[in-house]
């Protein structure tokens, strides 16, 4: 089974929604949609073809700021890590 970048290193309780739930570590580049790594002309086409779409980027990756919809904060964090080389 692959991890894509996202592991679960812990639980705790949650009071504000009363349930348990994981801590999350993502292990994935700034900017990387994919998971493979490297931030490239993959990453920028998934931004620019989900670009206006909403989803957070616990279900959505292409919106790596996590605000809710694929914007322009999104695609400049692509553009600022691209071709930084992959891990």
């Amino acid at each position: 089974m692959e991890a894509y970048g996202r592991y679960i290193v812990g639980t705790g309780y949650n009071s504000v929604t009363n349930r348990w739930e994981a801590f999350l570590l993502d292990t994935w580049r700034t900017g990387d949609t994919n998971g493979d790594g490297c931030v490239d002309d993959t990453d920028l086409l998934a931004v620019l073809f989900a670009f206006g779409t909403s989803g957070t980027g616990y279900a959505r990756h292409e919106d790596i700021s996590k605000d809710g919809v694929v914007d322009d904060a999104d695609l400049l964090t692509v553009l600022f890590n691209l071709g930084d080389g992959c891990n």
